[in-house]
Order: structure tokens, then sequence, then C-alpha cells
């Protein structure tokens, strides 16, 4: 009986210790991606009305507000996950009435903080290229930053919070929307587009920035 028992928790032991290692060995993985690159993109080819396309840089996006106000982003950056302060980028914005193209408001944004970022599975599919990156490196994710925007003459024009939100084309949840929303000061542009087929917009991405040796 006592070498039964004996036997059992040795065994026990055992697994608790090869869990932990597992555990470790799983957090050092996730770890491992520190930098990531986001984009509001668009899809580019040699022939943009044939598929297959590439995405690429230079993309629009838009999102709404109650009164169905609508603002466009441009946009790109890069953050680093052991420094929120490490950001660059930005992009620019305008804001529109319902129903109207009259610009009501422009000019550019920088991001100055990362919030929070979570990487999502999916993955994009051979068919499809990547001029922005290594096509391997593209992830799904939901990133949380803050900006300052600037008018048209560079003066300041208040500040918000930016949400870019990707879903790969392949294995990535359903649940994970695409594209962006904003706030500027007190407005929430909290709803947005959804990218649909034939309309170049609404998209958003990341790609892993490789670490560099030396």
């Amino acid at each position: 009986m006592r070498s039964i028992r004996s036997f059992l928790v040795i065994s026990m032991l055992v697994g608790l210790i090869g869990g932990l290692a597992f555990g470790i060995n799983s957090a050092s993985a996730q770890d491992t991606a520190n930098a990531y690159r986001w984009d509001i993109f668009q899809f580019v080819d040699d022939d943009p009305f044939n598929e297959p396309f590439a995405s690429g840089e230079g993309g629009v996006a838009y999102a709404y507000a109650q009164d169905n106000t609508i603002i466009m982003l441009t946009g790109s950056g890069t953050f680093h996950l052991d420094d929120p302060t490490a950001v660059t980028g930005g992009g620019t914005w305008k804001t529109y009435p319902e129903h109207g193209m009259r610009v009501t408001g422009e000019g550019t944004y920088t991001v100055t903080e990362l919030i929070s970022f979570v990487e999502a599975p999916g993955y994009i599919p051979p068919i499809i290229g990547d001029t922005i990156a290594e096509r391997t490196d593209a992830r799904s994710g939901l990133a949380v930053m803050r900006i300052e925007y600037a008018d048209a003459d560079g003066n300041p024009a208040g500040a918000g919070v930016l949400t870019v939100s990707s879903r790969l084309a392949m294995d990535a949840p359903a649940s994970i929307f695409v594209g962006v929303t904003v706030t500027k000061d007190f407005t929430a542009f909290w709803d947005r587009f959804e990218p649909v087929r034939g309309v170049n917009a609404n998209r958003a991405n990341f790609h892993v920035i490789p670490e560099t040796s030396g």
C-alpha cells in the first residue's frame, strides 16, 4: 500500500512539475513577439479588378457617431509591448456630416501611447499577397492606443482613443470586427463601416516586427 501511495505522490509531483514547465514554455512562446506594426490597409494589384489581391499601405477606414456623423481615417505605426510609450505613427482624419460630403474638420493625428494589445488567431492564405511585410508575419488582434489630434494648420484639435481591429482571412474568430473605431474628445465614433467585397476600404491588420540580431 505504501509503495502504491508513494508512486501516486511521485506521479503527481512529476505531473505538476511538467505542467509548470509547459506553462513557462508556453508563456515564453507567447512573449516572443514584442514589437508590432499596424496599418489601415488597402488592396493593391497591377490589375485591381482581378483577384488575387495583395494588402498594401495607404488605406482608409470610416466610423460613425451616434448622430451618424462620419470620420475618415488613414494611418499606420508601430508599438512595443514592453514600453507603452515606444510608439510611432498616426495618420490623417476628416469628419463629415450625415449623408454629406462637405468636410467639417480635418487634420492629422499622432499616436502617443499603447493602452493594450491582444494578438488573436488567424493567418493570410498564400493566394493573397502582402506588400507591407512578410505574409507570415501578419496577425489578427485588437490594439487600443491614445492619440492626439491636430487641425489642418497644425494646431491642437483634441485627443482620443483609437481602436484598431484585425481579423485575418483564415481561422480567425468570427467575433473579431475588422476596421477602426475612435473617440475625439467627447464624441465616440463607436461604430465602423463593415468591409465589403468590391469596396477598397475599412480594413486593418498587424504584422510582427522581427527582432534583429546584434
